[in-house]
């Protein structure tokens, strides 16, 4: 097992080459606000994926409150502008690695911008398995307070299209064979 962390202070910016933008804007007040929460008589959906497929295509924020959320398939970001926020290390996605590759990534190869996650973990019960984020294709976009836990990748930047993201105050624990807190490259 690996650990990768990052502290406020120590910020990774992949812009490659390029001059960095101002990542991680926050949402509009013209955008819709969704809650997410184990409780449906608390939240509006109890499952991140259905909160996402209901918000419109200007974006808007994902509040997922504390408590453990099980994956049944990988969570897909299909639009920009989007936040997904939870309330810290309490907001946990849990998701079996070694039979749902990556817990979050973009729905195509289509890039998108502005796509922010932060306050809470993300933990494969299988561990060295899976990836926690497959940021491939997001641009503009930022990950912060994220403990991602027991993958075999944490955060992976591959694609020609990713740059301006930044990664902060982040904590990954990783292993298995070729194990990554956070990988660029270019294929």
């Amino acid at each position: 097992t690996h650990s990768t962390s990052t502290s406020p202070t120590d910020k990774l910016d992949f812009d490659a080459g390029r001059v960095t933008s101002n990542a991680g804007g926050e949402v509009l007040s013209n955008q819709a606000t969704l809650i997410v929460s184990t409780d449906a008589d608390t939240g509006d959906y109890t499952d991140i994926q259905s909160a996402l497929n209901a918000l419109p295509a200007a974006g808007g924020r994902i509040f997922v409150k504390a408590g453990t959320y099980t994956l049944t398939s990988g969570i897909t970001i299909g639009d920009s502008d989007i936040l997904i926020e939870g309330e810290g290390p309490a907001t946990v996605i849990a998701f079996d690695g070694s039979t749902i590759g990556t817990a979050i990534a973009m729905v195509d190869t289509t890039q998108r911008s502005d796509i922010r996650i932060r306050n809470l973990k993300i933990n494969s019960t299988s561990a060295g398995n899976g990836i926690g984020i497959n940021a491939s294709h997001f641009a503009i976009s930022n990950f912060e307070n994220l403990n991602i836990t027991n993958v075999n990748g944490g955060i992976a930047f591959d694609s020609n299209d990713t740059f301006y993201n930044k990664v902060e105050n982040t904590t990954i624990t990783f292993g298995g064979t070729s194990g990554y807190g956070v990988k660029a490259s270019s294929t």
